[in-house]
Formats: C-alpha cells, structure tokens, sequence
C-alpha cells in the first residue's frame, strides 16, 4: 500500500481581506443584503487553502502562495504575448530545456517591455528593430545601419548604444 502524506494551510492574507471586504460591503449596499446574509458573505473574505506534499513553515505559506502566482502570470505571458508554442517533449530533460528557454524569454520580454516609455508598445518596437540592419565585414568589423527616429528613441528607451551616432 503506497501512503501520501499532504499538508492542508488555511491562510488568511489581511491586505487581501481589507481589500475583498470592502469590494463586498458595496456589492451588499448595491445588492440590498440584510445584516445576516452579509456577515456570512464577509466570513470567508481573505481565506484560502493550500494542499501541499510537504511541510511548510508557517511564515513561508503566505509568500509560497505568491510566488505560485507570479509563476502563473509569467507562463500566462509567455503563451500570450510572447506567442510561444506548446511543448510537444519526449525527456524530461528536454522538457527542463523548454521550461528554461520559456523563462529567459519571460524575463527578457518583461524587462524590455518595463523600459519602453508609455508611448512605445513593445511589439511595435520589436517589429520597428526588424527593420535595422547591419554590414559584417570580412575582417569581422560591424557597421549597422543607422536608425530612423523611431528606432533612436527604442534604443534610448533600452539605454542601447547600438545604432547610436
């Protein structure tokens, strides 16, 4: 017989309750709820479990519940707008390639879209950088071409000095 021993934390996260009991007091206003029907509402406000397969300290819930959810939010970017595929794997080993491959795009996408000005949408500015070129010479010395304005201001938004003249 094969035994699994699973860990149960119900958490109460307080910035999550003020938050959900405020959004449920105006909901009970506009709904017209009595007394009773809204404090059973606001029980639960801020509540949630986690099942694990291990022990986690008690201080380390909270943040390990978050740090799922970021994880979540990076994949759901990457499938979104990053347009990258399925993985269609056969190891494990690949697999952890794919995975790999995925995060450093996540990252990369994030930290360049965090630098563009209001003004600059990322996928426009990726597809105004296609657009540059560059001569590589026998002797291995690289000349690009030089950039039009909007690619000057992509390039000083990333503080890249490639193009710069």
């Amino acid at each position: 017989m094969l035994y699994t021993i699973c860990f149960a934390y119900v958490c109460c996260d307080i910035a999550r309750k003020a938050s959900e009991t405020i959004k449920c007091l105006r909901e009970a206003e506009d709904d017209c709820l009595t007394e009773k029907q809204t404090r059973t509402a606001l029980k639960r406000k801020g509540v949630f479990a986690i099942i694990s397969s291990k022990d986690v300290p008690t201080k380390k819930v909270l943040p390990l519940y978050y740090l799922r959810q970021y994880a979540e939010d990076m994949f759901k970017i990457s499938k979104s707008n990053a347009d990258i595929l399925p993985l269609r794997v056969h190891s494990e080993r690949t697999l952890r390639g794919c995975l790999f491959i995925n995060f450093l795009s996540v990252v990369i996408y994030k930290n360049m879209r965090s630098m563009m000005p209001k003004k600059i949408n990322l996928e426009e500015a990726l597809m105004q950088m296609k657009n540059m070129h560059c001569k590589v010479f026998e002797d291995n010395n690289v000349i690009p071409s030089e950039p039009n304005k909007k690619q000057k201001d992509i390039l000083n938004a990333i503080n890249n000095t490639v193009g710069r003249f």
